[in-house]
C-alpha cells in the first residue's frame, strides 16, 4: 500500500499489487519531481520457495503507480531491497540475495530509466547487508559488510562501490 502527502494532507492509500502472498522489506525514494519508486520482496505465487524483487513507480504528473515489475525473480531468497533516485527520475535498486551452503550472500544492483526499463543483467557484491545513498546527480554510494574471521578474531569490513550516471 502507499500513500502520499500533498499539499497539506494525506492521499487515501493504494494498492500497489495484487498478488496474494506476503510482501516483505519495503523501501521508496523520491525524486525532485516528486515521481517515486517503490521496492519490495513477495513470493512470485503460493508454489514459489522463494521472494523475488519487485518494483513499482508513480507518475507525480498523473499521480498514479504503474503496474509491478520483477526485478529479480529469484532462485535464491530476495531481501532488503533498497532504491535511490536522482533528479531525472533515474533509479538504483540494491537488494540482498542468499546462497545456499553458507557462502557470503551476493548484493546485486539495477538501474532503471523511466523511459528504458531495468538493464538486463545486475553488478554484483560480494556482502551482506547493504546502504543505497543516491546524490541529485546520480552517483549512487553502496556499501555492505563482509565479514570475516582470522583465528579467534571476528570483524566486519565495510565495502563500498560508486555509481556514476
Amino acid at each position: 500500500m502507499a500513500a502520499r502527502f500533498s499539499s497539506g494532507a494525506w492521499t487515501a492509500p493504494v494498492a500497489l499489487e495484487n498478488n496474494t502472498q506476503q510482501a516483505a522489506f519495503p523501501a521508496v525514494a523520491i525524486d525532485v519531481n516528486g515521481n517515486a519508486q517503490a521496492v519490495w520482496a513477495q513470493k512470485i505465487d503460493a508454489m514459489a520457495a522463494n521472494n523475488s524483487g519487485y518494483t513499482a513507480r508513480l507518475d507525480a504528473s498523473t499521480g498514479t503507480w504503474g503496474a509491478p515489475q520483477l526485478f529479480e525473480q529469484a532462485v535464491e531468497d530476495v531481501s532488503t531491497s533498497q532504491v535511490g533516485m536522482e533528479d531525472s527520475g533515474r533509479a538504483l535498486i540494491a537488494w540482498n540475495q542468499a546462497v545456499s551452503g553458507g557462502a557470503t550472500p551476493p548484493i546485486h544492483a539495477v538501474h532503471s530509466t523511466p523511459a528504458g526499463g531495468f538493464e538486463t543483467t545486475p553488478t554484483n557484491f560480494a556482502g551482506n547487508g547493504l546502504a543505497l545513498a543516491v546524490n541529485a546527480g546520480g552517483t549512487a554510494l553502496l556499501a555492505s559488510d563482509v565479514t570475516s574471521a582470522e583465528g579467534t578474531f571476528f570483524g566486519i569490513s565495510i565495502r563500498a562501490a560508486m555509481f556514476r550516471p
